[in-house]
């Protein structure tokens, strides 16, 4: 977590997360951010938060690309998710979240004041309806806005808001209502030239009186979207102490006498072909005591993950910082420097998990 006083966040586009989960915890572990916001989490069903291996002191709230009912082909892509620090008391709210929109609102305390948190993603293309969807979910946003401190609005509108096009205009417009403006001043998606590249995309939303500092960094998982960092102006919450944490010792454990508890076990016991609760917790219940038996552990109150090792956080000290240069230059060698070290990082970090 940050010392300075200011709630801290990131939101980013994904493009899948999937097989990014290594990466995601990496960035979490060192940047200890309070807000994130995920779009195109390309998310589904059969893909539980837990797995995801977030830390336990965050609450994960998500919306999944729906499954067309008619029998069709689910579309790839999209789905939206918000991690938020369970210090921040976050509440979900269904209420502000559109049925025909991919978007995500919650609720969250910030030194005893409420704020409104909310991510969208908004596909290329998409339908001339998705207007009058987005003009619904604003007016029941001002409806509440009353009610809240601030409003932050984050996500990937696949609109180039300094083209003064229709698109932008109404879209800003809209914001406007509820007192919001885009304050992202660089790109957020590079061209397949970087020299090219150009502002993509609203991606941070907020009161501007109340925003310490936005900026753009490398995205925390690979992707061909840059991540949008900012600060909010408050004072942090009541953080808990850290706990005590089991970590398994894979490397010292005896996989010869587990292996042999599980064959010895009196399986016939446990299982309960009426009653399936039941024989799972059964089969839970003889497999960790096997491992218990078989696998040495020890405590830590470290919130870091065994795996995050010093030479992993240093590389991705090192890419945050080869990305700003190269940002500041426009140097097509600097880019090079940047996307090497990046690969690096990635692979550490995949060696590592």
């Amino acid at each position: 977590m940050n010392t300075n006083k200011c709630i801290s966040g990131v939101s980013f586009n994904a493009r899948s997360i999937r097989r990014k989960f290594a990466d995601l915890v990496a960035y979490i572990d060192c940047k200890q951010p309070d807000i994130i916001s995920i779009t195109e989490t390309w998310l589904d069903s059969t893909c539980e938060s837990s797995e995801l291996s977030i830390p336990n002191d965050y609450v994960i709230f998500r919306r999944d690309r729906e499954q067309p009912g008619n029998g069709q082909r689910m579309r790839n892509g999209g789905g939206v998710l918000l991690c938020l620090r369970s210090s921040l008391c976050p509440r979900q709210l269904p209420n502000l979240q559109h049925p025909e929109l991919e978007n995500v609102a919650a609720e969250i305390c910030i030194n005893g004041s409420k704020w409104i948190v909310a991510t969208l993603y908004r596909p290329p293309n998409n339908l001339a309806d998705f207007w009058d969807r987005l003009q619904d979910s604003i007016d029941q946003i001002q409806s509440v806005s009353s009610s809240y401190r601030g409003i932050l609005l984050t996500g990937d509108f696949n609109i180039d808001v300094a083209d003064c096009n229709a698109d932008a205009t109404r879209l800003l417009s809209m914001l406007e209502a509820v007192d919001l403006s885009q304050l992202v001043s660089s790109f957020t998606r590079p061209s397949t030239t970087l020299q090219e590249a150009q502002l993509l995309t609203i991606s941070t939303q907020i009161r501007p009186d109340l925003l310490a500092s936005v900026s753009t960094e490398p995205n925390p998982v690979c992707s061909d979207h840059f991540a949008v960092v900012f600060e909010l102006r408050s004072l942090k919450p009541y953080t808990c102490k850290n706990n005590l944490r089991e970590f398994l010792l894979y490397k010292a454990a005896d996989f010869d006498h587990f292996n042999r508890l599980l064959e010895l076990a009196p399986w016939h016991l446990f299982f309960d072909a009426s009653d399936i609760n039941a024989s799972w917790e059964g089969f839970l219940d003889v497999f960790h005591a096997a491992s218990r038996d078989a696998i040495p552990r020890k405590l830590s109150n470290s919130k870091s993950k065994p795996w995050i090792t010093k030479e992993i956080k240093k590389l991705i000290t090192k890419k945050h910082n080869l990305f700003k240069r190269a940002k500041s230059s426009n140097d097509p060698r600097d880019w090079e420097k940047f996307m090497v070290v990046r690969n690096e990082t990635k692979n550490a970090i995949n060696a590592s998990y």
